[in-house]
């Protein structure tokens, strides 16, 4: 099975999505996985590594100066400002619709 550039890039994405969803309750562990969602995502970018390094960094602080629930506040905040970035590296227009895609991709169930 091959994936074309954009199955790949939305599937990233989706992914991503999922991940700022999940950073609401804890910092994001660095593994693997999501450095290969990344790459996938970058690989289809413009070339601009920042918001990808931002996004790498911002899901893994956890802001001891904040409460539980502001960090993950806080935490979610940076890294959806990284998605945004990552959004327009990648050609896409940043609006709702795009979020809304983003959201769909990983609420689907099998078969969607």
């Amino acid at each position: 099975m091959q994936l074309d550039r954009d199955k790949l890039m939305w599937l990233a994405l989706g992914a991503l999505d999922e991940l700022v969803q999940q950073a609401h309750e804890a910092p994001i562990e660095p593994s693997l996985s999501v450095r290969a969602l990344l790459a996938a995502a970058f690989a289809c970018s413009d070339g601009n590594r920042e918001p990808y390094d931002g996004f790498w960094r911002e899901m893994q602080k956890t802001h001891p100066h904040a409460s539980t629930e502001h960090a993950g506040y806080i935490r979610c905040s940076m890294m959806r400002t990284q998605m945004h970035c990552i959004v327009r590296s990648l050609g896409l227009p940043d609006t709702v619709a795009t979020q809304m895609k983003m959201a769909h991709m990983w609420r689907k169930t099998p078969g969607d």
